[in-house]
Order: structure tokens, then C-alpha cells, then sequence
């Protein structure tokens, strides 16, 4: 019988952590290992997982009225999962998942493992339960070295970068498709930003540079890519800001908020310059 592998995602979003593994999961497909993942049953992610013929379990950390579940409730659910799924090894694809799936590996019988896909910092009790997994993924040196300094145990900690299909993404003659989508002539100079909206991506940085830019280069348009997931206040006026900004200079239509698109690749190979402006990042694959 082939292994049988659970992969746990903490939300049902495509972002860069659920493209990488999806990137292998593709290239792994279903002939070494019986694959099954378990995740919020709506989203863009059960889909995808669905095309690639893996089977989705319902994965509910969140209560009827939009609340995170308590820790006690939570780690009953997964528990349940095991014993439902009764997999050889269980992954969670990000650390705070990683953090969950620590607090009750001590009482499986089978390994369990993380990604590391973030640089922040731990207290000590998100410390001891992300230690408690048998094996940790970080997805550059600088992600390792964090987290070992703030307690993780290095011996552990496995660095694999994330994978990056050089067929899918590579060089190729602009087309002007993209500039022609957005209503723009082939002499526009056309500034991609590509990644979820949120305080940590600097956008509002990107922003500002382009409208103190504006005067010089009159030719300059920016396209945004990316959506925003958090409902919190600050994310909400964060995103407002942005187009605020090109609004209040009179720019606003030197500006395209595109959201989620799935032709990143093409995305790539039309525009003229991608600007990456996070504050931190672990190793982004977007870069």
C-alpha cells in the first residue's frame, strides 16, 4: 500500500504558501502517495486541489459566527481527522497550522511536520508546540536562522526552497495583451505588484514612490495583484490608502487594482518592471 499523507491548510485562499505546494503537488501527483488534504470546504484552494483529483476533508477552525475556535475545541477536531483520515504522516502547510498540529502530535502515532513559511516572532509556548513536530520546512537560510535563534530546534529544521516550475516560468516576448486589457498603448510603462494586500507588503511604499515619480515619467502606470483577506480596520483602510493616493494626486487612472488573477506567469512576461516592497520576507515566490 502506498503511503497515505494529510496535508492540513489553515484557510481556504490561494496565496504564495498554497501555490508552492500545490507547484509540487502537480509534479507529484497521486502515483508514489495517496494524497489527502484537509481544508475549509469553500474557497479557491478546495477547488484546485479538487482539479488536481486530491480529496478534501472539512477543516473548521472557525465557529458559526466567524470566530476562531478555542484551543480545546480545535485540537478535538484534528484529533478526529486523524482518526478519520488514519494517515502515515501529517504536514501542515504553514506555521501557525504547524503550531496547532504540534499541540497534539505527542499523542500520535504517526510524524508530523510544518512548513515554516513566515518570520515572526514566537512566544515561548508557540515555540514549545511547533518544537513538538518531528520535522520542520523553512523555505530559505534567513526563515531558519529566525526561528532557531527564537528557540526552534536547528537539528529539526530542514531548509528546502520553494519550487518554481522554470517551463511555466520563463522569459518570453511581450504579446501587449495585458497593457491592451487595461486600455493602455505600447509606449506605457507598465509597474507590477504582485502579492496579497496586507500592512507587511508595503504597497503604500510603491505608491508613494510612483506618485513623487509621476511628473518625470508621465508614462508610468501601476497594476496591482493581489487580494486583500483581512477584515480587521487597519487592512481595510490600508487598501483605501492605496488608491487614496494616486486619487488625491490626480493619478487614479494611472492605477489598476486587478485583485486575484491565475495567469501570473503571463502577468510576468507583459509588464515592464515587478516591484517587490515587503517589509519582510521570508523567501516570497513571487520574487
Amino acid at each position: 500500500m502506498r503511503p497515505k499523507i494529510l496535508l492540513l491548510f489553515e484557510y481556504g485562499t490561494l496565496n504564495g504558501g498554497e501555490f508552492s505546494l500545490l507547484a509540487m503537488l502537480e509534479s507529484l501527483g497521486q502515483t508514489d502517495f495517496d494524497l489527502v488534504a484537509a481544508a475549509p470546504v469553500s474557497g479557491q484552494l478546495t477547488d484546485r486541489l479538487e482539479q488536481l483529483d486530491i480529496p478534501v476533508v472539512p477543516l473548521t477552525l472557525i465557529d458559526t459566527q466567524g470566530q476562531k475556535r478555542s484551543i480545546k475545541q480545535i485540537d478535538a477536531h484534528l484529533s478526529e481527522l486523524m482518526a478519520h483520515v488514519s494517515p502515515d504522516l501529517v504536514h501542515a502547510n504553514s506555521l501557525a497550522m504547524g503550531r496547532m498540529l504540534g499541540r497534539i502530535a505527542a499523542h500520535l502515532s504517526v510524524p508530523c511536520t510544518a512548513h515554516l513559511r513566515d518570520i515572526i516572532k514566537l512566544n515561548k509556548t508557540a515555540v514549545a508546540d511547533v518544537n513538538q513536530n518531528a520535522g520542520l520546512i523553512a523555505v530559505s537560510q534567513a526563515t531558519k536562522e529566525f526561528h532557531v535563534a527564537q528557540g526552534l530546534l536547528s537539528d529539526n529544521v530542514q531548509v528546502i526552497y520553494n519550487g518554481v516550475d522554470s517551463d511555466l516560468f520563463k522569459p518570453a516576448n511581450q504579446t501587449g495583451r495585458l497593457k491592451q486589457e487595461l486600455g493602455l498603448d505600447n509606449r506605457s510603462i507598465l509597474v507590477a505588484n504582485i502579492g496579497q494586500i496586507c500592512l507587511r507588503k508595503g504597497q503604500t511604499l510603491l505608491a508613494q514612490a510612483l506618485v513623487s515619480l509621476a511628473h518625470e515619467f508621465p508614462e508610468l502606470n501601476t497594476v496591482f495583484i493581489g487580494e486583500r483577506h483581512s477584515q480587521k480596520p487597519e487592512s481595510i483602510i490600508y487598501e483605501n490608502d492605496i488608491r487614496d493616493t494616486f486619487q488625491n494626486a490626480g493619478l487614479a487612472d494611472h492605477v489598476f487594482c486587478l485583485g486575484f488573477r491565475d495567469d501570473i506567469p503571463n502577468v510576468l512576461n507583459e509588464v515592464d518592471l515587478l516591484i517587490h516592497t515587503a517589509h519582510q520576507e521570508p523567501l516570497g515566490r513571487v520574487l
